[in-house]
């Protein structure tokens, strides 16, 4: 039986990427420091990643991030936020060129879902959730009070699916640095869906 997405947890406190959680696939590029997760990005061409190591059912569940970002005139590192069957199903939460990106992709094919300018306050926290059928994106200031952000019809199978972290820096060269902290936690405090 696969577990659902809410059960997978990491606050990324302990500076040690986990591997039975986690697959780094860019090694180096992607540490956890400073209690958080850091995907560093020296080329403008390339995207880093990790990925959980299990499936998970998002069926009647959610999974959540926080986004880190100090400057977000500099937001230019496309931090990607992704449940996915493979690379060519998958939904998504992406930020490019200050634009936050809600989309899927099916069998390859792109499907946008809506778009608006990024607000570091509103779209601090980002959640993906599945209910009755309807696959939703939301987004919060706090990780506590949500804002539907899209839906749309379950696009893709969403009981086997794993979860990815990742950047790439397509629209700019250089170092820079996307970080990410409390998936699926709030610190000490207890969270639990009540299906907003």
């Amino acid at each position: 039986m696969v577990a659902k997405t809410e059960t997978f947890q990491d606050n990324f406190d302990d500076n040690s990427i986990d591997p039975t959680k986690w697959n780094n696939l860019d090694g180096s590029q992607i540490v956890e420091t400073n209690y958080e997760l850091e995907i560093t990005n020296t080329l403008s061409t390339t995207f880093y990643e990790i990925q959980s190591v299990n499936q998970y059912d998002l069926t009647s569940s959610y999974v959540f991030v926080k986004l880190v970002v100090d400057n977000p005139a500099l937001l230019y590192n496309d931090p990607s936020f992704l449940v996915f069957i493979d690379g060519d199903n998958y939904l998504v939460f992406l930020i490019e060129s200050n634009v936050l990106y809600a989309q899927y992709y099916s069998g390859g094919t792109q499907h946008p879902v809506s778009n608006v300018a990024y607000n570091a306050t509103n779209h601090k926290w980002l959640r993906m959730r599945e209910s009755g059928g309807t696959t939703y994106w939301d987004t919060s200031p706090d990780g506590l009070t949500w804002t539907n952000f899209t839906s749309a019809g379950n696009p893709i199978v969403l009981t086997s699916v794993y979860i990815s972290l990742g950047s790439g820096t397509y629209s700019v060269s250089g170092v820079t640095t996307a970080r990410f902290d409390n998936l699926n936690t709030l610190g000490s405090a207890i969270c639990a869906w009540i299906g907003q």
